[in-house]
């Protein structure tokens, strides 16, 4: 499979399920492969700098700034495949020992309080740079060592944190790419409440980023299955994930059921976890309402949703304005499930109106378009709902103008 992929070269476009199972045959196959594999990336990034049909006096082409974040991913990428940082040698020195992972811990705790508000194209700049130290901080150490799994885990994070920002700049591919990393390297770890935190997140980022729903179950499945009841925001996060994709599949009363599993989760969080609004890390009240207002909104649970929605925008920190504007999309779309066509409409011009144009990305599209689908067929037709349309069709245009935070 890799060879065919080299075949094709910058000329692949591979479904998701392809490129799933390009990435396991990849992190399997012997050395020379993987090294084939880095090689055939390279090529891409030289492709990319140079115009079609290069050649000895061709002019190089001007990449825009998500161009270029691409081309550095995919090249983070084809360094961590390739490497094999767990791989025993026995003449790695010691390193500085539990003062490094200390240190590298700090860094992760550090992005995860300043991610909710950081540009996410200087976020992703500065992720790679720290995270080609820790490589070279993890090659010096034996696999096995404390400091090489404490380290893990550190790293697991920032590739997590990386997808997230990928995510948000609509990088798709790139960001599958850091979730396959961020759990490989927690796994190595051994680390039970990053494995579920990385799990807990790539399931929910993945109902935003189009990935198949059965895909993203099996996610929250395995994260879930990880370490049985334990209380912890990588369980709730997994939890509320895997409820909110239930209720896309239609599985009302399981989406409900496991709804209630992650109420009871919250409640026996920690009290620093459950009351952490300042870092993604943590699992506040906010998460919880949020999960309660999109399974309540999409299964048709209205009552409930307005409830829900009352308590997320009542906890929801005023900064957080795609979440905010998320929550009065929900409301939107049970206005018009409830028959008020009309004011479910305004109500979602207005939560996009408010939100600068370069704000209105992926996170935000995607529950605008819930509210579209929902409104009746024979209400199509209608101006305001022809007008919406045509507000997110211009939204979707700027969707990667801007690297600014959700």
């Amino acid at each position: 499979m890799v060879a065919n992929w080299e075949r094709r070269g910058s000329a692949a476009r591979l479904r998701t399920e392809t490129q799933q199972l390009l990435d396991t045959n990849v992190s399997r196959a012997a050395d020379d492969v993987r090294r084939r594999f880095a090689a055939a990336l390279a090529e891409m990034k030289t492709g990319a700098d140079a115009a079609p049909g290069s050649g000895t006096g061709c002019a190089p082409t001007v990449l825009d700034g998500d161009a270029l974040l691409r081309r550095d991913i995919l090249k983070m990428v084809a360094t961590y495949m390739v490497a094999r940082p767990f791989s025993s040698a026995a003449d790695r020195g010691p390193g500085r020992g539990p003062l490094q992972v200390e240190e590298w811990r700090e860094t992760a705790d550090e992005y995860g309080r300043s991610y909710l508000q950081a540009d996410r194209h200087e976020l992703t700049a500065e992720l790679r740079a720290d995270l080609d130290l820790i490589h070279e901080v993890l090659a010096a150490l034996p696999d096995e060592s404390v400091e090489a799994r404490g380290l893990s885990a550190a790293a697991g994070r920032l590739f997590a944190l990386t997808a997230m920002a990928c995510t948000d700049l609509g990088c798709a591919r790139e960001a599958r790419h850091m979730w396959r990393l961020a759990r490989r390297f927690t796994d190595h770890a051994g680390d039970k409440a990053a494995r579920q935190w990385v799990r807990g997140h790539e399931c929910t980022t993945g109902i935003y980023q189009g990935r198949p729903l059965s895909t993203v179950l099996e996610l929250a499945e395995k994260g879930l299955a990880i370490d049985g009841d334990w209380p912890c925001a990588g369980r709730a996060e997994l939890l509320g994930g895997k409820a909110e994709c239930l209720a896309l599949q239609g599985r009302t009363a399981e989406a409900i059921s496991t709804l209630h599993e992650a109420e009871r989760t919250f409640e026996m969080l920690p009290s620093r976890v459950a009351t952490d609004v300042e870092s993604i890390y943590g699992w506040p009240a906010h998460r919880l309402c949020h999960a309660k207002s999109f399974v309540y909104s999409t299964t048709g649970q209205t009552a409930k949703a307005y409830a829900a929605q009352d308590d997320a925008l009542s906890v929801y920190p005023r900064a957080r304005l795609i979440s905010r504007a998320q929550i009065e999309l929900h409301r939107a779309e049970c206005l018009i499930r409830d028959g008020d066509i009309g004011d479910g409409i305004r109500q979602a011009v207005t939560a996009l109106g408010v939100l600068p144009g370069g704000r209105r990305r992926r996170f935000v599209l995607e529950v605008a378009a819930k509210v579209s689908e929902a409104i009746p067929d024979k209400e199509r037709r209608r101006p305001d709902a022809l007008d919406f349309r045509d507000q997110l069709a211009a939204s979707g245009k700027q969707e990667l103008s801007s690297g600014v935070p959700v």
